[in-house]
């Protein structure tokens, strides 16, 4: 039996947001033998913007998804993480390059990375 295109993208997806989680967890729950606390992850996450974003999954658009999930998970950080975000395929259609660092690494503030993630109108390519 087949799974239909698009089932099998949304697979695809959740199963790299999935891996992508499970590369976190993990970094911050390595064990080092010491009783000192771990140093709180360093972030950057990477977004694709690009007009595919426009796509639904669900009754939901995939970048509505994308920003709820950054948001959330921006609120969710140790204050001692650094956390920076790159977009691409957000500013010109047809731009295999257009990629941007929107957050440079620092101290999370998740008022900007709110703004910056709902400031995103997907156009590009990927």
């Amino acid at each position: 039996m087949s799974l239909p295109h698009t089932l099998r993208r949304t697979l695809r997806h959740a199963t790299s947001i999935a891996a992508l989680s499970l590369c976190i967890v993990t970094a911050a729950a390595q064990d080092t033998g010491s009783d000192q606390p771990l140093p709180a992850p360093d972030i950057m996450l990477i977004l694709d913007a690009s007009g595919s974003m426009w796509g639904k999954i669900g009754d939901q658009y995939k970048i509505s998804a994308a920003q709820e999930v950054i948001k959330d998970l921006a609120g969710n950080v140790s204050t001692h993480a650094e956390l920076g975000l790159i977009a691409y395929g957000h500013r010109e259609k047809g731009d295999c390059a257009d990629i941007e660092l929107l957050i440079p690494m620092g101290s999370v503030d998740v008022t900007t990375v709110a703004g910056a993630v709902d400031a995103l109108n997907p156009t590009g390519m990927t």
